[in-house]
């Protein structure tokens, strides 16, 4: 069985470590301290559509996996960026079960 991560996976991954490397900096993280939230990069996450990429296609979202969004919250972790991706992607999950 090969677990490897396919092509599509990679480059995924990829983006989303060149997006934070380039958008969650030490000094924007530490400016962000005090609230734990930075408005300008969540804006530019949304902006990237990682957001709604976990929600179903017919709920206005990308339809991604499960495996998707962890290699993004994986990106997202290591800068510690300072936007909710994971509470977002988790209760958007849950609204469009519910829904």
């Amino acid at each position: 069985m090969d677990l490897s991560l396919g092509e599509d996976q990679q480059a995924l991954r990829a983006a989303f470590a060149e997006f934070f490397d380039k958008e969650a900096t030490v000094e924007r993280v530490r400016a962000a301290e005090p609230l734990g939230f930075d408005q300008d990069l969540w804006a530019k996450l949304a902006g990237t559509g990682a957001v709604a990429m976990g929600l179903p296609e017919e709920a206005g979202g990308g339809g991604a996996g499960h495996l998707d969004l962890v290699l993004v919250a994986e990106q997202y972790g290591r800068r510690l960026a300072p936007v909710p991706f994971v509470e977002c992607a988790a209760a958007g999950g849950i609204l469009a079960a519910a829904g």
